[in-house]
């Protein structure tokens, strides 16, 4: 049923509670760019991890850095108070995202590696001091 009736200001108003068509494309378009933007997000400091570290300290770096990102999307999105059931991508779908992929990555990890990559990181801080 598509019925629409003709409002005080003229307006088309529709009863039947479809959405038209730009509001979808406005709605896909604004989901498609907040999942762009936090693609380029994640590769940046993936690209920048794998070319600093050793290649048997990326997997376990690629974790912590995923488990990071998602402490950070799921306290933006409690302080903006984003609905947590929505039809739409919010911040908690992206933080649920990266934890999965945080925990992916930790289980291709050796346990070991994560004492390895800190005694790397920390020796690199203190020869620079």
């Amino acid at each position: 049923m598509n019925a629409s009736i003709k409002g005080p200001a003229g307006s088309i108003k529709r009863l039947a509670g479809r959405d038209s068509w730009r509001d979808r494309f406005v709605r896909e378009t604004q989901s498609v760019a907040i999942l762009s933007s936090l693609t380029l997000a994640v590769i940046v400091p993936v690209l920048l991890i794998a070319q600093t570290l050793d290649p048997e300290l990326a997997m376990i770096a690629f974790s912590l850095m995923f488990f990071v990102g998602a402490l950070l999307a799921a306290g933006a999105a409690w302080l903006i108070r984003n609905k947590r059931h929505s039809q739409n991508l919010s911040l908690w779908d992206i933080a649920g995202g990266l934890v999965i992929t945080g925990c992916a990555a930790s289980v291709l990890a050796e346990p070991d590696q994560a004492a390895q990559l800190f005694e790397h990181l920390f020796e690199r801080r203190s020869t620079s001091q």
